[in-house]
């Protein structure tokens, strides 16, 4: 089979799928031009159809996480303040719960961070849900979480019983000595 032959075939099948007309009219048809049997070019067809599948397949998938990385990065973009506020208390609504903690939606923020199970509270936690429901809205303090990332904690907030401000400042203390 030529170079001419096989551009042919690939475009026929391209036509099949973008004009719904099956790969057995487009092989009869091929088979009167080509003059080659009608079942040798239905299954030439019918090949070329299953790797245009796939390619288009990993095309879109290419596709999808690039939009997802593009909407990762404006996220970011937007949301670069609340690593500045590390320390300070937030509003937050509690998106869903699972065993290991909640995501949590902080108020006036595109942003989701977890609040771990083990800054839910001082005492062994065994059941989050006895603490924690989905659509409940409850203030957390911004921390940086043991491998650097935000993150949410309310047993911070219970630990100390002064104003926001100080909450910060133990905060800040807090982590520069165990930074050192």
């Amino acid at each position: 089979m030529d170079n001419a032959e096989k551009t042919l075939l690939i475009a026929s099948a391209g036509y099949s799928r973008s004009s719904n007309v099956s790969l057995t009219k487009i092989a009869w048809a091929l088979s009167a031009v080509m003059q080659k049997p009608e079942n040798n070019i239905y299954h030439k067809l019918k090949e070329i159809d299953n790797v245009l599948d796939s390619e288009l397949k990993s095309i879109y998938g290419v596709r999808q996480l690039s939009n997802q990385l593009d909407q990762e990065e404006q996220e970011d973009l937007f949301d670069d303040t609340l690593e500045s506020k590390v320390g300070e208390i937030v509003d937050v609504e509690i998106l869903s719960v699972k065993t290991f903690g909640a995501v949590c939606k902080v108020e006036d923020s595109t942003r989701t961070l977890l609040l771990h199970v083990s800054e839910v509270a001082d005492q062994f936690i065994d059941d989050v849900r006895k603490y924690l429901k989905e659509g409940d809205r409850i203030k957390a303090m911004l921390i940086l979480n043991p491998k650097g990332a935000l993150g949410l904690s309310t047993r911070k907030i219970k630990s100390v019983s002064s104003g926001e401000d100080d909450y910060r400042q133990l905060y800040q203390q807090k982590e520069m000595v165990s930074n050192e």
